[in-house]
């Protein structure tokens, strides 16, 4: 088993169907390990960024890769660089696209170019999963130092009953009573309908009136780049949607009044698991609740779909803990280089 390296973006575009074997092959949890993220990611946010991947075969098959990016921060005289996973920042979990055996040579790989990068960061990546344990002890094997902090937890929910038994035992009688009542209120109004959006079509066709919400709206859930908040971040989600819902793994649910969008929520479908990603509602309307009125409107849809589990993305946020005691937890991994350079790099560029 060996690891090439590869630099740049014509290296990254040409592991396109390596990359879809192994996401076949290993089938990760991750909706934001898939190329279409992924390759909308590194075409809006990376170009002007360095890349390395490191690719393990064996046997002429491609067994693993790490894509890896280099963040430098200069000094007057000295530049850090970070080496972090493509991907990180928008993405609310992340990982290695490696079978457990890869690890080792992985680890190796880095080591032996040490003097290539000062500090290595995996962000958001799971707690407990076996890829990154395994990944972990391989590091350490060749005498490098990774540290382990918690970053955030990200709230879940197992689907086991029916809608009608779960939205009983979870929301109290009062809450539901004032649900119908702030129905009734909108009904009162105007035309309400609640929609969901699978196709890219009607996804891009939904983003210009969702962009123009922004200017009216309170943001819910971990702050992060919205499709709105820059014409990068809007081109980006709207390539990335696009290139998702023509895998059937985006799903956008709207609350409108009268055909205007008071709430949206947008989210990644992934080996039945349903991913909340982001949403927002048009502070116009904030005392009808018209965000809580979408958010049981988006989770029966979970349960009749079939999904076994709802990930309410990163944040551990009250309004998630009304529907959910479970969590997992996204941790970062930290890894200093090992060479005297490295070091006194991140001691002067880290005070």
């Amino acid at each position: 088993m060996q690891a090439e390296t590869g630099h740049g973006s014509e290296e990254w575009d040409a592991l396109q169907q390596d990359w879809r074997n192994l996401t076949n092959r290993l089938q990760p949890r991750s909706p934001f390990m898939h190329w279409e993220w992924l390759s909308a990611w590194h075409r809006h946010f990376a170009t002007n960024h360095p890349l390395t991947v490191l690719v393990c075969r064996q046997d002429n098959q491609c067994t693993g890769i790490l894509p890896l990016v280099t963040h430098v921060r200069r000094g007057k005289k000295l530049q850090l660089r970070t080496l972090r996973l493509l991907g990180t920042g928008l993405s609310d979990q992340l990982g290695l696209m490696a079978q457990l055996a890869d690890t080792s040579t992985l680890a190796r790989a880095l080591y032996d170019r040490r003097h290539q990068w000062d500090l290595l960061e995996l962000k958001d990546v799971e707690a407990g999963d076996p890829a990154i344990a395994e990944f972990c002890r391989a590091l350490i094997n060749e005498g490098l130092q990774p540290t382990i902090t918690p970053d955030c937890k990200r709230p879940c929910l197992t689907i086991d009953e029916d809608w009608d038994s779960f939205y009983a035992r979870v929301i109290g009688k009062k809450t539901r009573r004032r649900n119908r009542i702030q129905r009734r209120k909108l009904e009162s109004i105007g035309r309400l309908s609640f929609e969901t959006v699978t196709s890219a079509e009607a996804y891009l066709g939904h983003l210009p009136q969702i962009r123009k919400l922004h200017e009216r709206h309170f943001n819910t859930g971990q702050k992060r780049q919205r499709p709105f908040d820059t014409t990068t971040g809007y081109r980006f989600f709207h390539d990335a949607g696009q290139a998702l819902a023509a895998q059937s793994m985006l799903a956008l649910h709207l609350l409108k009044l009268d055909d205007r969008i008071i709430a949206y929520d947008l989210g990644l479908r992934h080996n039945r698991r349903y991913l909340q990603y982001l949403g927002g509602y048009d502070s116009n309307y904030a005392r009808y609740s018209p965000g809580r009125l979408l958010q049981v409107y988006l989770l029966r849809w979970c349960f009749e779909t079939g999904f076994s589990e709802v990930d309410f993305g990163r944040g551990d946020h009250d309004w998630k803990r009304k529907w959910t005691s479970q969590t997992r937890e996204n941790v970062t991994i930290t890894v200093p280089g090992p060479t005297l350079m490295s070091r006194l790099r991140r001691t002067v560029l880290m005070r």
